[in-house]
């Protein structure tokens, strides 16, 4: 066979691209490139970290074996949800919020990261700082936790922040929401809402901060807080006295898109219309907001977040 000179992830994109509209198994890669198997599942998790393809493990009667795609290249066309939920979403009040965030508070928020990855952070003082600036919970969150928790990301990416400052941070964060978490929110009248990580995903300050809003705005709140298999998540549920109104699906990283898509496949096969589907996160993109059509609320910004809370109140 003809040695490739090609590096591996060029040679796996020109190979997918050559069968657009094909979900190609990784065994078809090592056997039609030649490549190891190492070698291969580096590429591809550089791939799908760059939005390139999408990865998918199906489930065997022993273990799984692992697929990819050319990104969004599996959808034949672009869905139009019908929900009413989201005819009401359409015509909300909130206008789209502008994506660059303003000097001033990016000059805030960069603070705030040096004080929180600080030897010498001071909880109370910080708590103190915040709780004067961002007094309303959906503000506290929106203009402060997830900006924030988006130039971590940033910095830890680019090597601004090491691993371990991005951990301190993180976990002093979590530590700030759980301070300020509101003690209400369990008026089953009003509704139940479960939070879960998408299945192999294990960020959870995106959860809490969810948590914080609607148990603010007086929902009942069942926070997972760790992913769990998608099987054990519907034996909880059918399990609970009462099946909950919306099941919110976060997302952190784009590696679990694919995972996240055949969750919600799953979950409405089970539940059918019985339960509203909700998912978000920093790990969809807008070029893929449409790839859901079994979710009824996708909440990528702060203006879809802002519209979801409008429907719920």
């Amino acid at each position: 066979m003809e040695k490739h000179t090609l590096p591996a992830r060029d040679q796996i994109l020109s190979y997918l691209r050559r069968n657009r509209g094909k979900e190609v198994p990784v065994s078809e890669l090592a056997s039609n490139l030649n490549l190891k198997r190492s070698t291969i599942s580096n590429a591809i998790k550089e791939l799908n970290l760059q939005g390139h393809i999408e990865i998918e493990r199906r489930s065997l009667k022993r273990g799984r074996y692992t697929v990819v795609y050319l990104t969004g290249d599996l959808i034949q066309e672009s869905y139009v949800h019908k929900n009413e939920i989201i005819k009401i979403k359409r015509e909300s009040k909130y206008k789209k919020q502008e994506k660059r965030v303003p000097l001033l508070e990016m000059s805030f928020i960069n603070e705030m990261i040096y004080i929180l990855k600080s030897p010498d952070y001071n909880p109370e003082k910080f708590f103190e700082k915040i709780e004067s600036r961002f007094p309303k919970s959906i503000e506290f969150i929106t203009d402060f936790v997830t900006p924030l928790m988006h130039e971590v990301g940033i910095g830890w990416t680019q090597t601004n922040l090491s691993t371990a400052e991005e951990h301190i941070i993180s976990n002093r964060v979590e530590e700030l929401i759980i301070a300020r978490m509101p003690i209400n929110g369990d008026n089953q009248e009003k509704g139940t809402i479960i939070l879960v990580p998408v299945e192999g995903e294990r960020h959870v300050i995106s959860l809490l901060s969810l948590e914080y809003i609607f148990r603010d705005l007086d929902y009942k709140i069942i926070n997972l807080g760790r992913s769990l298999p998608i099987e054990s998540l519907v034996q909880y549920i059918k399990d609970l006295p009462d099946l909950p109104d919306w099941i919110f699906m976060s997302i952190t990283l784009p590696t679990y898109l694919g995972t996240i898509r055949r969750n919600l496949d799953y979950l409405h096969d089970v539940f059918k219309d019985q339960i509203h589907f909700a998912i978000g996160g920093q790990g969809i993109s807008e070029n893929e907001r449409n790839f859901f059509p079994l979710a009824d609320i996708v909440s990528i910004t702060k203006e879809d977040l802002l519209n979801f809370i409008d429907i719920m109140n």
